[in-house]
Parts: structure tokens; sequence; C-alpha cells
């Protein structure tokens, strides 16, 4: 049975919401993405030092490997510590303290009040496989309007604004999928399975998007696994791993769109109450997409080549 990677880090030590700012033009930062099996890397810069960091939009806490603590040679915060919650278990870390974190020239803080630069540390054996320092997560990602394409490998970052001119030109014309932005969380975007309303999460860092446990309790016997439906292990944060199984559903609807019939994962992956789906990179690469944080928005629209259907 061939495992299913996604890398999930959820439910930590919160972020606030985003502060509405005020509608200034700027130039938007233009980054390539490399894609690896766990998901789509950025280069960034710690404290002066080449790093590669997964872009992580389903992490509410943004990381670094204990390995790469000790290659970069980054000191612990005496006063704080994170407990990472994940598909495979919990585990709690002192914070590793940075002086500078910068993404293409551009220096990056945490969407705190006081913008301190401290990172969750985490064991992580998935990201320390291929080579990845750490993560990029939802905590330093809500200063920005993200323009996230992967089937093109890029990324387009704009400072967060709540105004309409924010929305590229691309998505003129395209009605934005409104969604929540709970305080301490990421911005959450509704979807239809069948005829249930779902809370769904934009995650780069699950190949496959996935119903989860509390999606499986809105969706009831409908969820339930066939006898035909193949199955996986889901991996991710901790040492443990959740059986999830491929099922057909009638129809999965984002916004206006709605592919029918539709197979997604389905398991009792445990993320928060709130978070009833995963949307994943199998999503993902079939669509360009633009998350607002200031305005807890989307719009996408098809890739350049995307194909229909789910896989």
């Amino acid at each position: 049975m061939r495992p299913v990677w996604i890398l999930l880090a959820a439910w930590l030590v919160g972020i606030p919401v985003a502060a509405r700012a005020a509608c200034v033009p700027d130039h938007p930062i233009h980054v390539p993405l490399q894609e690896t099996p766990v998901g789509p890397v950025v280069a960034v810069s710690v404290n002066g030092q080449p790093a590669r960091f997964l872009l992580d939009t389903g992490a509410s806490r943004s990381e670094v490997t204990a390995a790469a603590m000790r290659r970069l040679h980054l000191p612990r915060d005496p006063w704080s510590s994170t407990t990472i919650r994940g598909v495979g278990g919990a585990q709690r870390q002192p914070d590793a303290d940075l002086s500078r974190l910068e993404l293409a020239g551009v220096s990056l803080h945490r969407h705190r009040l006081d913008q301190a630069l401290v990172l969750a540390v985490g064991a992580s054996p998935v990201l320390t496989r291929f080579g990845i320092d750490g993560l990029l997560g939802v905590d330093i990602l809500a200063g920005f309007n993200l323009t996230l394409d992967l089937h093109a490998g890029t990324l387009s970052l704009l400072p967060a604004t709540a105004c309409d001119s924010a929305i590229p030109r691309w998505a003129h014309g395209r009605e934005p999928v409104p969604g929540i932005h709970p305080q301490w969380q990421w911005l959450l975007v509704p979807t239809r399975i069948d005829h249930t309303i779902l809370l769904g999460l934009i995650d780069t860092g699950s190949a496959g998007s996935v119903i989860t446990a509390a999606g499986m309790r809105r969706l009831s016997g409908a969820a339930t696994a066939a006898p035909g439906d193949r199955r996986s292990q889901l991996t991710g944060q901790g040492a443990g791993e959740v059986t999830i199984w491929l099922h057909r559903y009638a129809a999965w609807s984002v916004g206006k769109e709605s592919v029918s019939p539709a197979q997604i994962w389905t398991g009792p992956v445990a993320i928060s109450p709130l978070v009833q789906m995963i949307i994943g990179r199998d999503w993902l690469r079939r669509h360009r997409v633009w998350i607002s944080y200031a305005t807890s928005r989307i719009a996408f629209t098809a890739a350049a080549t995307a194909s229909s259907g789910v896989r």
C-alpha cells in the first residue's frame, strides 16, 4: 500500500487576524516554487544563510527542523515553546530564535503584534528526508495576499490589504469565494460534498484532498468506507499514521465549480472541529489561486493545462 505523503501542522499557538491595511500600490514579489514529494519549496535566507522552506498554507505556525537548527547554529528561545499537533501526534519543543528570515530579499515577520521572529522546532523526519529545513506557515503568510500557481511553479506575494484593488487582474470578473479567518487559525472556505457544506482548508502541505474526521461527522453514513475503496496510510507531524480510503461521492463543488462524480480521500484525520476538509495539491495543481487573509476570500481559475476530475 503506497503511502500518501501529507504534512499538516495544526491547532498550534495562534495568530491574530490580519490587520486591515490601507490600499497602497506596490510591486508583487515573484518567487519560483520547487515541487517536492512533500509540497512546494522556496529558497529563503535564515540569518544570512541559505535554506529551503516548505510553503505550507495548512500550518498555522512556521517551523524549523531540529536538523536545520544544528546546521544553521540557531539558538533556542529560553522563554517560549510550542506544541505541534498533526496527523501523527503532538510534540513540544523550545522555539528557535532567529534574527533574520528573508524571502527574495524581503524580510519576513510573524503576523503578531510583537513580530518576534521565533519559530517552532519540529523533529519533522519527512522534511529532513527531502533536505527541507523548515516551513512557512500562516503566521508569516497572513501578512501577504498570495497568488499560487503550482502548475507553473510560481508564487506571487503582495503585502496584505483589505481593498478590492488587491484582487489580481486575472481574477477580475470572477466572484471571490468568501471564507472565514477565525482568530488564531487558518483561512477556511466553504466547499460542498453532495448536498452538505464543509469548511475546507487550502493546504499546500497536503498531497491530496481529504475529508477529515470532522467532515465525516457532517456527512454521516455517506463517508463510510465502501468494500471497493482503495486504502492508504497518511503520515505527517508526529510518529503515527492514519488509515484513509479513496471514496466516491456524487459531486464536489468549490465556489461555482463542480466535479461530478468525485473521488476524495476520506478518513478519521483529527485536525480541528473547524477543519472538515483539506483541499490539497491535487486540486491546487489544476487551478491558479489568489488567497487573501486580509479580506478572508479566495479566487481561482483553471490552470493553463488543467485537467478535469478529481484524482
